[in-house]
Parts: structure tokens; sequence; C-alpha cells
């Protein structure tokens, strides 16, 4: 098994599973996409401050532009192979890195806007290049489909999180929705919740649902190599649903799912117009 299969199935048992309803080509490029996003994910909580972790993403951003060697890095050298492959285009690195820069300074997004650009920078983007890889055809119905699934399972991400986002002070949901329910960022991560933090997170959620519901429109207008390419969003559906429905398991740390129960979903899916 490759390192980056090794990593995944350790870190990220949802993507790792998702490779097997993938080509085989299209699956080593997606393994090694995957594991780029559990290492950079990984930083904020390896560094004490910002700088030093702006450092380990310039980095990568000079291996990926083909300004640094690799140095060995097994992650490194599988995604240059994927890149050139592939034809990736490297902005869309670009863009995923800003992003990614802006989260080692832990501040609130002001808005749901503001937040969709960054899953869509991230999660989204992902998503997309592993279309790519899998030669969906290009098209408005394939691009909506991985944006709306990218912003859904960022919720999910962060729902999942949420235990030890709020221990580092740190807050993922967007303002709007903590103002609408009485929080704001400092209130929010203070104290035993209640039920203003209950009312943010079945809002959250609700957001994150929307945009599942949209993906699923679109992915009906895919054909079946794009609608492969969403199958590791599949198991997040149902988490977003769970918190949305018992917000006290995101508060509680126990929005989880057997890896079991999430591989069946992402087979359900793989059958599916739905894809997720």
């Amino acid at each position: 098994m490759s390192h980056c299969r090794t990593l995944l199935r350790e870190a990220d048992y949802d993507r790792f599973g998702s490779l097997s309803f993938l080509t085989a080509d299209a699956a080593d490029a997606a393994a090694a996409l995957f594991a780029l996003d559990v290492e950079i994910s990984r930083i904020p909580f390896l560094v004490s401050e910002p700088a030093p972790g702006e450092i380990r993403l310039q980095w990568w951003r000079e291996v990926i532009g083909g300004a640094r060697e690799s140095g060995g890095n097994p992650v490194a050298e599988a995604l240059l192979r994927a890149i050139s492959a592939h034809h990736w285009p490297l902005p869309t690195f670009d863009r995923y890195f800003d992003a990614r820069v802006a989260d080692l300074y832990h501040d609130p997004f002001p808005d749901r806007l503001s937040f969709e650009g960054h899953a869509g920078d991230t999660a989204s983007a992902l998503l997309r290049l592993v279309a790519m890889a899998s030669r969906a055809q290009p098209g408005t119905a394939l691009d909506d489909a991985c944006g709306h699934s990218g912003i859904g399972f960022t919720v999910a991400r962060c729902l999942q999180a949420l235990v030890r986002d709020r221990q580092r002070q740190r807050v993922m949901i967007p303002s709007d929705i903590l103002a609408a329910t009485g929080l704001d960022a400092a209130t929010f991560t203070a104290g035993a919740p209640d039920k203003r933090h209950t009312a943010a997170i079945e809002a959250f959620a609700a957001f994150g649902m929307d945009h599942f519901a949209k993906a699923r429109d679109a992915a009906r207008n895919i054909e079946p190599a794009g609608r492969l390419a969403l199958v590791s969003v599949a198991p997040s559906v149902r988490l977003v649903e769970k918190a949305m429905r018992n917000p006290q398991t995101a508060l509680s740390g126990k929005l989880h799912q057997s890896p079991l129960a999430s591989f069946w979903r992402m087979w359900r899916a793989s059958r599916s117009k739905r894809s997720i």
C-alpha cells in the first residue's frame, strides 16, 4: 500500500474508502490529493503561532510550483506525479494554500458567504481535481455539484471538530449564524453550552444540508465518472443530518459513524444518480 493510502487509512477513513470507487489512476491521484489535505489540515494544531505554520505552507507551495525540491517527501512526490499526469491547474493550489494560511489565524468567518468561499477553495477544489482525474465531462452541473458538496463536507468536518475547536477558542460557525442565536465568537467558546449553542448548531447544520440538497440536484445531471468523484462526501450527509436533529452529538464530541456505515453510504451513493 502506498504511503498516501496508509496515511488516509489512519487519518481519514472516509476518503480512504472512497478510493475503491475510482479507476486505478484516479484513485492514485485522489490518494495523493487527500493525503496532502491531511498533512495541511494538521498544521494549525502542530504550531503554537502562525509564523511557523506559514513557513510549512510556503514549503508545500514552492514544491508544487516547482521552485523547490520535494526532498523525498512521499506525499509531495505522489502529488507532483498526479499534477503532471492529470494537468491539474497550479492556481487551484495557490488558492488552496491561501485559504489554509487563513486557518492559522483562527479568525471567525464573518458570514456564510466567506465560509462558502473558504470551503470552495479547499474541499470543493479538491473534488473538482478528483473529477478531472476521473476524466469527468466538465460543465456547470459538475462544477455546482463539487462546489456544494465541498461546502457540505466542510460543515460536517467542522461539526465533528466542534469540541476540540471550542477548547482552542476556534470558531468555525459563521458569525451571522451565531448572531442570529444571540452569540458571538467569544460567547460561543466561553462556559458551558446552552440553548443558544444548540440553536447555532442546528442552523449551521441546516446550512450544510441546504448545500447537500443543491449538490444532489446538480449531480443528477452529470455522468457516472463525475458522480463517483463525489462519493467521499456521502458519509458526511448522515453526520450533518444527525447534528441537525440532535446538536448535542456535536457538542459532546460524539458525532461519528462506524467505518462500515460510512463505506455502505459510499457504496449506495455510487449506485445512485444523486451521488451523495
